[in-house]
């Protein structure tokens, strides 16, 4: 399976996935309409640029945020809301 990430990299190595990593938001059209990947991965900070692309390509495109163990720390730390 295809995925194009954008703003996020790889953390696995499986030979059932294979990444492309864009930068921009023609080389992620690009690679879409190409690659028809299974997913298009995109951080929170990419999202405002790529997501319009959401409805001229029929792909899953999943926004994510990257979770450190120090965002993690202050978040426990801050408690419940």
């Amino acid at each position: 399976m295809h995925i194009v990430l954008v703003g996020v990299k790889p953390e696995i190595s499986d030979p059932h996935f294979k990444f492309h990593v864009c930068g921009t938001f023609e080389e992620v059209k690009e690679s879409s309409l190409i690659l028809m990947p299974g997913y298009v991965l995109i951080h929170e900070d990419e999202a405002r640029s790529i997501l319009p692309l959401a409805e001229e390509i029929p792909v899953k495109f999943v926004v994510i945020s990257e979770v450190t163990s120090l965002s993690q720390r202050q978040q426990y730390e801050a408690g419940p809301h």
